[in-house]
């Protein structure tokens, strides 16, 4: 049975996990929808007519075998009548940021507009309805601090995560926030003992033909700290060599897309990201209780300098080597303060 908790030991434990996804943490491609070949078909179609580039799986109308050219071309009418041109729907866009309409609202208008949008007015729809999931989850989250909802998952199904289980529970109260939770694009996770909610980035695969390969490069980030976050319950969550791709993969999209709206949030993870691999944290310690680096840690570091040796990550490796050999490898108020630096770029 789950053990209740005080309202203050549920917010450390559920916002510490959120922390994980959300910009002003650890962050965000395992698993994902997106394949580097689609990116080639991001490149090409950039300049198209959006309805030319609409899939199958749209609601719009697609063509079948037996159709004649009248009709193939009546088709086409049909569907550019269905899209609004592209100032329309940026009026309509700005119309639905300015409302403060509701995530519920926000996903709706992004599903039945994207694939009609420029490749450019997509990715401020995507960008938009994913920021708003974020926003919304720390109160969202709320609901799954009580603890009747926590009971009722651990004692009744056993702790599971699977939302389309936990919708078919006798406890309406319950299914109903099951159902609430697929609507917002949202997916649980178990932390410490806790299900909480996180944002599923991988709920928006299906609309991920319609952006832009640096969108999509976003979205990759994301959804790889969506589906497992770098770290859980105070230490690293995922392999060492997993934890440091996140980093690279970091460096490359800022290194590729210096002008994105997304570089500054990007930097923003891959600087906690550097400060949690060179500081440690609780579980995954760098220096032992007298100070001193652990030797494990130190080969590492020189491992890893080696490896990116002339990269950025490999020049910020080498930096603080040489530091730590200064102050005889121990954790020093200089190295505090070098750490301090980083976290706080």
């Amino acid at each position: 049975m789950y053990v209740k908790k005080t309202w203050s030991e549920k917010k450390r434990g559920i916002y510490l996990g959120i922390a994980a996804v959300l910009v002003t943490c650890l962050i965000v491609g395992t698993g994902c929808f997106y394949s580097k070949s689609d990116k080639n078909l991001s490149k090409d179609t950039e300049n198209k007519d959006p309805v030319s580039t609409v899939s199958s799986t749209s609601s719009l109308k697609t063509v079948s075998e037996n159709e004649t050219d009248n009709d193939i071309a009546t088709s086409e009418e049909e569907e550019t009548a269905i899209c609004a041109n592209d100032n329309e729907l940026k009026n309509e866009f700005e119309e639905i940021q300015n409302s403060k309409a509701g995530l519920i609202k926000i996903i709706e208008f992004l599903e039945k507009n994207i694939s009609c949008a420029s490749r450019s007015l997509a990715d401020e729809m995507m960008y938009f309805t994913v920021r708003e999931a974020a926003n919304e989850l720390e109160d969202f989250t709320d609901n799954y601090a009580d603890s009747d909802i926590q009971n009722i998952i651990f004692d009744e199904f056993e702790g599971s995560t699977d939302l389309n289980l936990l919708k078919t529970s006798k406890n309406k109260k319950l299914a109903d926030l099951a159902q609430s939770t697929i609507d917002r694009k949202y997916k649980l996770f178990s932390l410490e003992g806790f299900i909480t909610p996180f944002v599923d980035y991988k709920a928006y695969g299906l609309y991920r033909q319609y952006i832009s390969e640096e969108m999509n490069d976003y979205m990759d980030i994301m959804q790889a700290e969506s589906d497992m976050p770098s770290a859980v319950d105070a230490g690293i969550a995922v392999p060492m060599e997993e934890f440091i791709d996140r980093i690279i993969k970091s460096y490359e999209f800022i290194a590729e897309y210096p002008d994105s709206p997304r570089a500054e949030q990007i930097n923003d993870m891959k600087n906690r990201k550097v400060w949690i691999y060179f500081a440690g944290i609780d579980n995954t310690p760098v220096f032992d209780t007298k100070g001193n680096v652990y030797h494990e840690r130190l080969k590492d570091f020189r491992d890893m300098e080696k490896k990116y040796e002339g990269t950025e990550f490999g020049n910020q490796i080498k930096e603080y080597l040489d530091l730590l050999i200064l102050e005889n490898y121990k954790k020093t108020q200089k190295i505090t303060d070098y750490l301090d630096k980083i976290f706080n770029l």
